[in-house]
Order: C-alpha cells, then sequence, then structure tokens
C-alpha cells in the first residue's frame, strides 16, 4: 500500500517537473522588449544625462556662432554741460578671426560627437535592461521547476506520514521527504529573492515608481541573419556605420579645429578692428590694426594639441580591435549556447525517462525511495541547466544584435548631427539678411534625435 501511495505521489514529479505554466497575474504593466525600449527614452537616467549633454554641446555651438557675430562698442563722455560728444565708435570685425571659425567647427564636431554618444547611451543602456529581462525570465522558469518539485515531494511526504501513522512505514522514511520538502523550499525562496532584485533592477531604469506592478512576459530571441555569416563578413558590414567609429571621427575633427585655435590664439580678440575717430576735421581719420603677441606658451599649446589628434587616432584603432572581438566573441558565443540549449534540453528528456524507470521499479520493489528521490532531484538539475542555457543563448543573441543593431535595436531612433544646420542662423543669417540668398530650414537637435517629450524637459530642466 505505502509503494503505491509512493508511486501516486511521484508521478506528480514525472509529470510537473518538467514543465510549470506560469500563473496569470494581475500586473499593470507588461514587461516586453517593445515597453522597455520605449521608457528607455524618459527613464533611465544615463540617457537622460547623455540628452543633457547634447543640450550643452548645442548651446556651445551656438555660442561659439554668436562669437562671429559684429559687435558694436559706442563711448560718450557726457561733461558738465548739457553737451553730448560722440568721441569714438568701433565697430568690432570678430568673424575675421580664424580662431573664432576653428573655435565655432571644433563646437560644431563636439555637437556631432554627442549626438552619437547619445545614440550610443540609448544603445548599451537598452542591451543591459534586455539582459536584465532575459535573465528574469530564466530566474522565472527556474522557480517554477523548484515550485514544482516542492509541491510534489509535499504529496509524496504527506503519504509517507499516513504509512506512519499507521505503522507501515518507517520515521526515517518520513525524515527523509521531509528534508526534500524543506530543501525544494529554500531553493524556492533563493531564486524569489534574485527575481526580487532583478524587478528593482529593471524598475529602476525604467523608471517606474513603486506603485507600479511589473508583469514580466515571456519571449526568447529569434536566430539573426547574422549567426550565418563570418566575424569578417560582420566586422566589413558594421565597422563604417558604427556609431563608436563616427563618434571617434566627429571627435578627431573637433581636436584638429582646436588645434588651429591654439595655433590662431595669438591674435586678440578685440586687437582686429576697424574704428573711425572723429576729431576736429570734418571727417576724421579711417584706421585698421591687429595685434600680434606670440609667447613663449604657444608652441607647448600647439604640440599638446597634436598629440590630442594622435591619442584619438590610436583610439579609433582601438575602438575596431574593440569591435573585432565583440564580433568573434559573440558569433562564437551564440553557436556554442545553441548547441548548450541542445544538449541540456535532450538531458532533461533522458532524465525524466530515467525517473519514470524508476518509478516502475519502486513499483516493483526494486528500488528504496532515496533513489528515487535522487533521479528526481537530477530532473530537477536538468531542467534548471536547460533554462540557465536559454538564458545565456538570449543574452548572446541580445549581444550580437547590438553590434549589427539589429531588430529592436534597430528601431533606436539614432542621432545623426553631422552636417545638419540646428538651431538660429548666427553670422551665416546675419549676411543672408544682408545680401539675401536662399532661405534654408533650419532644424532642431531634438526633430533629428527624437527624445521623448518627457526626457527633454527633463534633460532641459523644464521639468522636475
Amino acid at each position: 500500500m505505502l509503494a503505491t501511495r509512493r508511486l501516486l505521489s511521484l508521478v506528480v514529479i514525472a509529470t510537473v517537473v518538467a514543465g510549470h505554466a506560469p500563473r496569470a497575474s494581475a500586473d499593470t504593466v507588461k514587461v516586453t522588449p517593445e515597453t522597455l525600449r520605449q521608457a528607455l527614452y524618459s527613464g533611465d537616467t544615463s540617457v537622460l544625462s547623455g540628452l543633457n549633454n547634447l543640450y550643452k554641446a548645442k548651446e556651445e555651438v551656438t555660442r561659439n556662432r554668436a562669437n562671429l557675430l559684429p559687435g558694436l562698442a559706442v563711448s560718450g563722455v557726457i561733461g558738465g554741460k548739457p553737451s553730448f560728444a560722440l568721441s569714438a565708435i568701433s565697430v568690432l570685425l570678430p568673424f575675421l578671426l580664424p580662431s573664432n571659425w576653428h573655435a565655432l567647427d571644433a563646437s560644431k564636431h563636439q555637437l556631432t560627437a554627442n549626438g552619437y554618444a547619445y545614440h550610443l547611451v540609448l544603445l548599451n543602456d537598452y542591451a543591459s535592461i534586455l539582459s536584465i529581462y532575459a535573465q528574469i525570465q530564466g530566474d522565472m522558469a527556474i522557480r517554477d521547476v523548484y515550485i514544482a518539485q516542492r509541491d510534489a515531494l509535499r504529496q509524496i511526504a504527506a503519504a509517507v506520514a499516513d504509512e506512519v501513522a499507521v505503522g507501515t512505514a518507517l520515521q526515517s522514511d518520513l525524515d527523509q521527504a521531509t528534508a526534500q520538502v524543506q530543501l525544494a523550499q529554500a531553493q524556492v525562496n533563493q531564486v524569489e529573492e534574485l527575481i526580487v532584485r532583478e524587478k528593482a533592477s529593471l524598475r529602476k531604469v525604467m523608471g517606474y515608481p513603486l506603485s507600479t506592478k511589473l508583469e514580466i512576459s515571456p519571449y526568447h530571441f529569434k536566430e539573426t541573419d547574422a549567426e550565418d555569416m563570418s566575424a569578417q563578413s560582420i566586422f566589413n558590414r558594421v565597422k563604417e556605420s558604427a556609431p563608436e567609429q563616427k563618434q571617434i571621427d566627429s571627435l578627431i575633427e573637433a581636436a584638429r579645429s582646436a588645434k588651429y585655435t591654439t595655433q590662431w590664439s595669438f591674435l586678440s580678440g578685440t586687437s582686429l578692428s576697424i574704428s573711425t575717430n572723429f576729431g576736429q576735421s570734418s571727417f576724421g581719420n579711417l584706421s585698421a590694426g591687429a595685434g600680434v603677441n606670440l609667447g613663449f606658451g604657444l608652441l607647448p599649446a600647439v604640440h599638446l594639441s597634436s598629440l590630442d589628434v594622435a591619442a584619438m587616432q590610436i583610439r579609433k584603432r582601438e575602438i575596431s580591435l574593440e569591435q573585432q572581438n565583440v564580433i568573434e566573441t559573440a558569433l562564437g558565443s551564440v553557436e556554442a549556447a545553441k548547441s548548450a540549449v541542445l544538449n541540456a534540453g535532450y538531458a532533461k528528456a533522458n532524465y525524466q525517462k530515467a525517473l519514470d524507470a524508476e518509478l516502475e521499479k519502486l513499483r516493483l520493489g526494486q528500488t528504496t525511495l532515496i533513489n528515487v528521490f535522487q533521479v528526481a532531484n537530477f530532473a530537477v538539475q536538468a531542467g534548471v541547466v536547460y533554462a540557465n542555457s536559454l538564458v545565456d543563448l538570449d543574452n548572446q543573441r541580445i549581444a550580437l544584435n547590438r553590434i549589427t543593431i539589429d531588430n529592436q535595436f534597430s528601431k533606436i531612433p539614432s542621432c545623426n548631427l553631422e552636417g545638419v544646420k540646428t538651431g538660429g542662423g548666427g553670422i551665416f543669417g546675419f549676411f543672408k539678411s544682408i545680401f539675401g540668398g536662399k532661405k534654408k530650414r533650419y532644424v532642431s537637435v531634438d526633430e533629428i534625435c527624437r527624445p521623448s517629450a518627457k526626457a527633454a524637459e527633463i534633460a532641459r530642466g523644464s521639468r522636475k
């Protein structure tokens, strides 16, 4: 009779540990790759900081453009009598200074680099968030395996307790069954703690308050086209269009412009001017002058600027090597992860067969309860390994999609500000207003980089 009850109880293990369907919940937010991507724009503080830096770079361009606008300085002398004597008028022409133009070019390239940096923050943070999302799903699957094991062991322990009560089973059998239940419960508690931490991390990057409940929707990343390509082919495809490369190219141009700014710095901003001086004569006189100051500090500064350019070029080479390393590693890891998923699936199925065979032996009286528990635990471990292998495969595909900017990553808007006229017309608008010319529409940073309205308000400081 004891063997029959044990058999009926252990059959639950044979059917439940193989898979446990998640229960429906009343959560308010369904977490999917799509909702994570949408929440990224307005909730992630790294993204908001990157957007704030982008706006700062835009203001620097505006300031350097304004420095090219002509200025009018008027000085007057007011005497004791009610009379006003205009002594001098100086019309400054800062757009004649090469250093001002180089400063404007440097700020433009810096703005472009910040645009790529903002895009990179979006891409990299999204990859990190998807990795957390994948890990949560894996841990939830593991928790379900442990819950199924615990529930099945509870039924076995209850059956053994009944047999002990009537004297047909030993207390040691009940102790073993009880210990198995306690161990399974401890495993459930450990995984639940991990899930709580991972959900808290996800909530942080998504910017959701504690009052918002998160429902993790099941999702696994599908095979990508890049998995059938060689590492060299992928590198050739992404090396020129990668935002990392475009960013470093913009920084190199900014460093070169800054170098020229240093070379022209001996020309003072107020020394090159055209002035009219009205004295006793009817027409006064017109004079033009430029002050030149060559100091010993100039050459070291230019030398340092050249080293900055060289450092950027070295960094560009380093980025190419990093890209190759990431591609080769991700491609190899995806193949290894696919093989692991396949083998773990076979192991899970084989252990299920072994458990069925052990249960049949128990029915025939050819094995013991502890042997059945041992095989059942191996079956659970196989289920855990299978869940972890799926998580690993998802993470490797996330890495591959990130480097190739495919699938969900392709939906993240780029922020390419190279050669784009942003903001007001500045000196160009000033000249066009005088000489005429074709009108050109200026676009804003927000139009190109497309941050959410909430993110733009927070990054600008207009929303707390």
